[in-house]
């Protein structure tokens, strides 16, 4: 039956040409032989629509549009072969890494790529490829037999082909009487059209829409051609260049030309009769019939030296009408420019949404922005494409659930299972989970599923054994009725998820068929299908059919991989492991291909995939060099020169290869620069998402040189005039930056407040006060306020106006309700006021806490310290034995029983948690035997003894009622001489800290001198009653004592000796001492042996044996000023506190010590430099500056307190 080609440039008609015969044989006759359009996939929703739009085209199944696909399965349904089940690509590649995990040891450059992300999807493609141009097993065997022949057995090609051929086998075999593989359709097809099955017979067909074929398709087009009435082919293509003898050099149409010559040599191989071609001129061709440039870009595109478009009349110097060139800062600028383009047009021109279409080379780096710019600009839009759907909440629910079963109910996939949002269980529930079990490091499925209640609680000291309180058994009651809802639903699911890895008992081992059951009994247990369909019901009610459609595609998709795993793969042993990984290939491969949620909307789509027909303005992204045309890249499985080596060689052609690729872009760029019947954007970045520098594309240059009076015009993110605003969000920011600029230039906005609320006040114009405002942005302000929805959502906008970081103070009784009354206020507390206001309110007011996990850093080990310390000393008080008088290894004992009972308290038992964590418990126990053996060389050396340690005191400054002053001290010793007993306090820290007196003196620094005079002030009070103390107590010392197993280097072996005074020279104490040798002696009696350095205490005395000057070393006098002044300043910071002061006022000592160094409220204060907060940059006193700002502190606050006359 007659072939005949329909040649035509682009917009000469080819498509209207298909559609109008047709519409001519509809208006004949309803009935008669099958009308067939055979168009792309993609293609067919757009051609089925534009057909049924024709006028006088009545209802009809005569006419069909269809793909080469759809055709095959037509064909199928009615000679056999549709009912045996199909294998679809995500079958294949489950079934591909099945198979292939058998294999994996006999492939040599595939075996190790199986876990590689995409690579099985890449690789099910080449075998598409492969089976498209008619390439099996025994191909590739038999190249691989030629290439052995060739001595050539070892290279890589060879290599390739060998695990290819096995593959190929394996798939084949396996696919053999079982089910069809879709990538033999289309012989399945061509085999079939031979027998006239009547879905074809005596058919009209025209195909358009395609620029090539592949060979199986070329295949299935010479049998139509024996099989239907008609057969016309419309390639777009230069009628004269096609029908050319001796074509040279490169052309536009390079693709199309290729499938042209194919086709010719395809049809006189078979002998088809060809009738004489339609041949579709006009000049202009009627897509420009109306656009004089257009027509002259069609006609010149892209000649080496294209004739310059001189305008209507020869000496026309103005810009074409219709063209714009447009260049970008970035890409988020280029789409914001074109969206105001599209809403400048449908306004003001009168276009329709769907009269304009957007397109890019590569969708990829457009898409994200597209989306969210053509919102803001309220343009509606579709984008063609096929979306992956790998972070779809279904998807991570079944990828986390197998995990959770791996894994052991490892929290990470646990809770990425419960957050889904398709768990039964409120977010705000998980999310108390959550905090628990991180708090807590549970994991694992005995401890979930596990009979006795959690009661597991965090505790302020590891030594605190009072039961829980009220509120606190509330929260482990939630949390333990939480975890038993999760367990008792996930637990009969994740065992058989996670069971049957081996054959046990006699038990067969469980199979792809038993764990996908499992996996789908847990999802409908959870109720994901009626989630889903609720999820899509609210996103239809909220305007969002694209969503909806996204939900229903997903589930169905799901369903799919679980039916192909099963159907295919049922019956075969499988651990959990490679259930998993197989899961995961197949729900990596599924892709949404929505359908248009309306019929008027602007068309997003990559210009290789999307068909764009009869659309008046085209927006043309990212035509930049390397992007447009792109730059191919050798494939992943064949290089160009592998390819051509197999076609040369072996005979085995392959799809085009990347040069011929790049030879196909020119091609593109025409395509895409003719959409367009009356305006064409062209457009091109500056720099891409990183900054990167970017240079416009060689089309540019063309376009340029085509136009010579167009110039390239650039645009910004936001429009630079008020009067070109076109989006709300647009109008709010530019308002907003305007009037910030005028404020920060001229001062205060007329009767601004900052609130937005539009009402009693707003920008001055002309004749107000304050600095002027342009017209158009007093215009675009008064819109904004004027509509109530539009002034709530500027509202934040607009209050910035007037924003500084500023927090005022709470009202004193508001700070009473928030801190009690009277408020308890701790030591380390008002260090932390001093230190930033903010910090305080938002850490004991707001109880804001990081989130608790359990974890061994410092805090943790520093009270792992503390407990084990305290208790070792408080049995050593209770049976009465002076540490002085232990040798060691009565000292390793009690400490053994001390760590003992610790232990399991810290971080819930996080000690014997794993292999690491057990090692570490030995180090943190030598850490505190070395703690223990520099205490006893104390107590040896010295007088001092302990009365008490962990001593919690309750003090009360009588400067007011309103707070209470508590702390906690490490450790109190006190050494005895006739009527006076000197006390010393320890504090012990795991870090190096120093004590310093301009920190005191700043309150940065008051708890050394805050305990001291806590244990030495008669009105302290206690919560247990301190050790006897007779005489008057008198304060001599406060230190630092570090707890710490120090490393020693030296540079020649030490003695024991040598060794251990070493060690205690790098844990010495810091703090201050009382300068009277008495005291000194009794803390060290060997003090005044040498006039070397002791290793004790944190001083060095002269050969006289005085310390030298700058040691921490207080005379009486002084010590007596440093106590009064701490009390005044726990006084005044007490006051603060009580007051309500929260400032975001944090503290600058130096460049590496701020307040905000470590601060976990940084998101909270929101403290930034650059927008202009400061830092309370305190004064450097040292020496004799501090004692003199202190005296005169004291000084005054007794001149206060005794008033005028005292």
């Amino acid at each position: 039956m007659p072939f005949r080609f329909v040649l035509g440039r682009a917009g000469s008609g080819k498509t209207r040409y298909c559609l109008e015969a047709v519409a001519r044989e509809l208006r004949r006759g309803p009935d008669g032989p099958p009308l067939i359009l055979l168009v792309p996939e993609q293609a067919t929703f757009q051609m089925d629509r534009a057909l049924v739009s024709l006028p006088g085209v009545p209802g009809t199944a005569r006419a069909q549009v269809l793909s080469f696909r759809r055709l095959a399965l037509r064909v199928m349904a009615e000679t056999g072969g549709a009912a045996r089940p199909h294998i679809d690509e995500v079958g294949k590649v489950m079934a591909l890494r099945a198979l292939l995990s058998r294999r994996q040891d006999q492939l040599c450059v595939f075996g190790s790529c199986l876990d590689s992300l995409g690579f099985l999807s890449r690789l099910v493609q080449t075998l598409g490829e492969l089976r498209a141009y008619s390439i099996g097993h025994q191909e590739l065997e038999r190249a691989c037999e030629r290439l052995a022949a060739t001595a050539q057995d070892d290279t890589l090609l060879a290599r390739k082909l060998r695990d290819l051929a096995i593959i190929s086998r394996e798939l084949e075999d396996y696919l053999e009487g079982r089910w069809v593989d879709p990538d033999d359709h289309l012989a399945f097809l061509a085999g079939r059209l031979g027998s006239r099955p009547s879905c074809v017979a005596g058919a009209s067909v025209w195909v358009d829409g395609f620029a090539g074929f592949t060979a199986r398709e070329l295949d299935v087009l010479i049998a139509l051609a024996d099989t239907v009435e008609e057969l016309s082919v419309a390639l777009c293509v230069d009628p004269v260049e096609a029908r050319s003898s001796g074509r040279s050099g490169p052309s536009a149409f390079h693709p199309a030309l290729r499938t042209y010559d194919a086709l010719l040599g395809r049809l006189a191989q078979a002998g088809v009769e060809r009738a004489e071609p339609v041949v579709l001129k006009g000049d202009p061709p009627p897509r420009f019939a109306g656009s004089p440039a257009l027509a002259h870009l069609e006609r010149n595109y892209p000649r080496p030296v294209p004739g310059p478009y001189r305008g209507p009349t020869p000496d026309s110097d103005t810009a074409p009408p219709g063209l714009a060139l447009v260049v970008a800062n970035s890409r988020h600028a280029e789409v914001a420019a074109a969206a105001r383009e599209m809403v400048r047009l449908a306004r003001e021109e009168g276009y329709r949404w769907r009269d304009m279409s957007l397109v890019a080379r590569r969708l990829e780096p457009y898409a994200g922005i597209i989306e969210a710019t053509l919102v803001d600009y309220g343009v509606p839009y579709f984008i063609d494409r096929r979306r992956p759907v790998t972070y779809h909440p279904l998807v991570e629910f079944a990828r986390s659930a197998v995990e959770v079963a791996h894994d052991d109910w490892a929290p990470g996939p646990l809770f990425r299972l419960l957050k889904t949002d398709l768990w039964p269980l409120p977010r705000a529930d998980v999310d108390v989970l959550e905090n628990y079990v991180i708090a807590h490091g549970l994991r694992g499925c005995r401890t979930w599923t596990r009979d006795e209640p959690w009661r597991w609680r965090r505790v302020f000291a590891l030594d605190e054994t009072a039961p829980p309180d009220p509120a606190t058994e509330d929260v482990l009651d939630r949390v333990d009725s939480l975890r038993r809802q999760v367990a008792a639903l996930l637990s009969p699911y994740a065992s058989r998820l996670a069971g049957g890895e081996e054959a046990a008992g006699g038990s067969p081992p469980a199979t792809f068929e038993d764990r996908a059951a499992a996996l789908w009994e847990l999802v409908e247990a959870a109720g994901v299908p009626a989630t889903l369909e609720r999820w899509a019901g609210e996103a239809i009610e909220a305007g969002r059919p694209d969503e909806a459609q996204e939900h229903e595609q997903v589930l169905k998709g799901f369903c799919r991989v679980l039916d192909q795993m099963v159907t295919n793969l049922g019956s075969w042993p499988v651990s959990t492991e490679e259930f998993g990984r197989t899961l995961e290939a197949g729900l990596a491969t599924l892709t949404l291909s929505l359908v248009p949620p309306s019929l008027d909307q602007v068309t997003v789509g990559a210009i290789d995939r999307s068909r764009q027909p009869d659309v008046r303005a085209s927006f043309v992204l990212g035509v930049n060099d390397g992007v447009f045309p792109a730059m191919h890249r050798d494939d992943t499985i064949f290089d160009d020169r592998e390819r051509a080596d197999l076609a040369e060689g072996y005979g085995l052609d392959l799809a085009p290869s990347s040069r011929e690729k790049a030879l196909a872009e020119d091609y593109f760029a025409y395509i895409a620069l003719t959409r367009a019947s009356e305006r064409l954007w062209v457009s091109h970045t500056l720099a891409d998402s990183d900054g990167k520098a970017m240079a416009p594309s060689q089309v540019v240059s063309a376009l340029k040189a085509m136009f010579p009076t167009s110039a390239v015009t650039p645009v910004s993110l936001e429009p630079e005039e008020a009067t070109e605003l076109c989006a709300e969000g647009e109008v709010t920011t530019q308002v907003t930056r305007v009037l910030a600029e005028a404020r920060r230039r001229e001062g205060p906005i007329g009767g601004d407040s900052g609130d937005g609320g539009g009402h009693g006040g707003g920008p001055a114009g002309a004749g107000g006060h304050g600095p002027r405002v342009p017209p158009a942005v007093l215009e675009a302000y008064n819109w904004l306020v004027k509509d109530d929805l539009r002034r709530q959502r500027a509202r934040a906008a607009l209050a910035s106006l007037g924003y500084r970081n500023r927090s005022g103070d709470l009202a004193p009784e508001l700070a009473r309700l928030l801190y009690g009354k009277p408020a308890r206020v701790s030591v380390s507390r008002l260090e932390r006021f001093a230190a930033c206001p903010f910090s305080h309110f938002a850490s004991a007011g707001l109880a804001l806490r990081p989130r608790p996990r359990q974890r061994l850093a410092a805090p943790e080990i520093g009270s792992y310290y503390h407990a084990v310390l305290n208790l070792f000393s408080r049995r050593l008080a209770a049976d009465d034995l002076d540490l002085a008088q232990l040798d060691d290894e009565t000292v390793a004992g009690r400490l053994r029983e001390a760590v003992d009972e610790v232990a399991p308290r810290l971080e819930s038992d996080i000690l014997a948690s794993r292999a690491r964590y057990r090692y570490l418990a030995e180090r943190l126990e030598r850490t505190v035997r070395r703690t223990l053996k520099v205490l006893r060389e104390h107590a040896r050396r010295g007088s001092f003894r302990p009365v008490g340690t962990e001593m919690r005191f309750v003090r009360m400054p009588s400067a007011g009622e309103d707070v209470t002053l508590r702390g906690v001290v490490d450790r109190v010793e006190v050494a005895r001489t006739g009527t006076e007993s000197f006390v010393r306090v320890i504090d012990f820290k795991s870090g190096g800290r120093r004590y310093d007196f301009g920190k005191t003196h700043a309150g940065l620094d008051v708890q050394l001198p805050a305990y001291l005079l806590a244990a030495t002030a008669p009105e302290t009070e206690w919560e247990e009653a301190i050790a006897a103390r007779p005489g008057r107590p008198v304060p001599a010392g406060a230190f630092f004592f570090p707890v710490a197993d120090p490393y020693v280097r030296a540079e020649r072996p030490l003695g024991d000796e040598d060794l251990e005074r070493e060690r205690l020279t790098r844990v010495r104490v810091r703090g201050f001492v009382l300068a009277d040798p008495d005291v000194l002696r009794l803390m060290d009696r060997d003090i005044e042996s040498t006039g070397k350095s002791r290793p004790l205490l944190p001083l060095t005395l002269t050969a006289s044996g005085k310390a030298r000057k700058g040691e921490p070393v207080v005379s009486k006098q002084q010590m007596r000023t440093l106590l009064d002044f701490t009390l005044l300043k726990l006084r005044s910071l007490t006051a603060s506190v009580a007051a309500g002061e929260i400032g975001i006022r944090p503290a600058f000592a130096s460049p590496g010590e701020t307040a905000c160094r470590f601060c976990d409220y940084r998101p909270v204060c929101r403290f930034d430099l650059k927008a202009g907060d400061e830092y309370r940059r305190l004064r450097r006193l040292k020496g004799d500056d501090v004692w003199a700002e202190m005296e005169k502190e004291v000084e005054k606050e007794i001149e206060e307190e005794m008033g005028p006359g005292g």
